[in-house]
């Protein structure tokens, strides 16, 4: 029987077996849904079980990236005949933030800018100006408050998942951050790797502290049942200082050597160190600058109000 009478698309094939392509659209539209997630498993299981290898792989063999073997192998290959890639980095950080974004994590410490300022009270400072100032604009941010605690808002918010959102923000500003402390790296090590490799690395190195937070999330869920909330978040804080430590130094310590020979392990300690105390004081930095800002212009508004 020729390639073409056995074509499961033309219409007399349909006619004679239909549940044939009902399965065999059924298995194209369930690997579209689950291959992503298979490939980010896969990455996280290269990451934790051989990294020094899937990260020489990556940097110098990309072609034999297909050769890596996974526990998920079988049921990948049930799905689909196409290469087992892994994720690219980017890929993978957004499959780590979306694993913790649907653990239930809120990342609101992940923004230090508006949390400093609404720890501050930096808002209703510049209100309380506006309101000796300016009575006509403070009623309108009252009443633009008002609006968005209205059962009108509320009702409609339910219908939008704040998760997600947040997490697409959290994608936005982890990429620039990691932009930022990957060219701080570069910097400290004298260029001996490249900027797009120590993109790449802090890249996989970040969505893997991402996916691991979705799993303490969930570690969290369970623990809030039988502890107090006390507790929960002290032990909760704890496992994720313990994961960050391990993803963001221990890890990149013991790799990153045995990739570039010209790196030492002092090298590679200090640079990390040193690249995350200039990230934590430059979010800082914009930080303080933008609350000094807010305070000038509430002083401003108080001064032209007397």
């Amino acid at each position: 029987m020729s390639r073409r009478s056995q074509d499961p698309y033309r219409p007399d094939f349909v006619e004679r077996s239909p549940f044939l392509l009902i399965w065999r659209q059924s298995r194209a539209a369930i690997s579209e849904l689950i291959v992503p997630l298979l490939a980010g498993l896969k990455t996280v299981w290269l990451l934790l079980v051989s990294p020094t290898h899937f990260f020489r792989t990556w940097f110098f063999d990309r072609a034999a990236a297909s050769r890596f073997h996974s526990p998920f192998g079988l049921v990948w290959r049930t799905l689909t005949s196409a290469p087992q890639l892994p994720l690219e980095p980017h890929q993978f950080l957004l499959f780590g933030i979306f694993t913790a974004a649907l653990a239930g994590f809120g990342f609101d410490n992940s923004n230090r800018f508006t949390g400093f300022l609404s720890q501050a009270g930096a808002g209703d400072l510049l209100l309380g100006q506006l309101q000796q100032s300016a009575p006509a604009a403070a009623n309108l941010l009252l009443r633009v408050r008002t609006l968005g605690e209205s059962p009108t808002i509320l009702t409609l918010s339910q219908f939008m998942d704040s998760s997600i959102i947040s997490a697409v923000v959290e994608l936005v500003l982890t990429l620039y951050i990691t932009m930022a402390f990957a060219l701080f790296f570069w910097v400290m090590v004298r260029g001996r790797v490249s900027t797009t490799q120590s993109y790449t690395f802090w890249l996989y190195m970040t969505g893997l502290q991402y996916f691991t937070t979705g799993l303490s999330s969930i570690v969290y869920l369970i623990f809030s049942l039988g502890f107090s909330a006390e507790v929960t978040a002290f032990l909760f804080w704890l496992l994720e200082s313990g994961l960050f430590v391990l993803w963001q130094l221990i890890l990149p310590v013991i790799v990153l050597p045995r990739l570039f020979p010209k790196l030492t392990l002092g090298s590679v300690l200090l640079a990390v160190l040193v690249g995350r105390g200039l990230l934590f004081a430059l979010s800082w930095l914009v930080a303080g600058f933008g609350y000094t800002l807010l305070i000038l212009l509430a002083t401003l508004l108080g001064s032209s109000g007397g």
